[in-house]
């Protein structure tokens, strides 16, 4: 009797895991490199509003390169040299 009634919830994690299966291995592995290198552009549109020297400017944008995923959240939490100043 207790088969019966776990029978429907069977029936939807199957077909619910053929669903997840859609995501191959080259889908994961294009959307992480997608998601890496939007966090680096981040960075590197976020260097382009501090005020550095071109020595410091190449300091954080390799940091942001080379470690990938941690590199560009380092970036903006160390928030190096000074917010260029606008005038309007």
């Amino acid at each position: 009797m207790l088969y019966f009634y776990l029978m429907p919830v069977a029936t939807v994690l199957k077909s619910g895991y053929n669903l997840l299966m859609l995501l191959s291995q080259t889908t994961m592995y294009w959307l992480l490199l997608i998601g890496i290198c939007s966090m680096a552009i981040l960075a590197a549109f976020y260097l382009r509003r501090r005020q550095l020297s071109l020595f410091a400017y190449t300091f954080w944008g390799l940091v942001a390169l080379v470690l990938p995923i941690i590199g560009p959240f380092l970036v903006i939490w160390c928030q190096p040299g000074y917010t260029r100043s606008t005038n309007a």
